[in-house]
């Protein structure tokens, strides 16, 4: 990349309907690369993949091509709606820039807390729960 490129610290890819025409090329490895080219050094990516509308094959083969290009990748779970689960793949380079320990701690601090109770009264715990798929460094 030329020197005078603008870098981005974050780039969003949001839900895309996969059975679109054009749409399968954005889950390719070279938009995957630009991607990670146009981020800053401290840059994270975030693709949003529709669970719903992806069978595991389909998730398998977009979450290997996205793990060999980002160095650290992390997965998110969370809820379109009702019955439509999501899944975000968080890539960036280096290691992990959180601390699991703080974010336990916080997530007690909201005990109680009637925006992270669900409709059942069961402790959610967080609105998107997150599961560390890989770590590469």
């Amino acid at each position: 990349a030329a020197e005078d490129e603008q870098k981005f610290d974050v780039v969003v890819s949001d839900l895309f309907v996969p059975w679109h025409a054009g749409t399968g090329v954005l889950y390719a490895r070279e938009p995957f690369i630009e991607v990670r080219e146009s981020l800053s050094a401290d840059g994270l990516f975030a693709l949003w993949l529709p669970l719903w509308q992806l069978g595991p094959e389909e998730f398998r083969s977009v979450a290997a091509t996205f793990l060999d290009v980002f160095e650290t990748t992390e997965v998110w779970r969370a809820n379109f709606s009702f019955g439509a689960p999501i899944v975000g793949l968080v890539g960036w380079h280096g290691k992990p820039r959180y601390d699991d320990a703080g974010i336990r701690e916080r997530l007690a601090r909201t005990e109680g807390d009637p925006l992270l109770e669900d409709l059942d009264g069961r402790r959610q715990g967080a609105i998107v729960r997150r599961y560390r798929l890989l770590h590469r460094t």
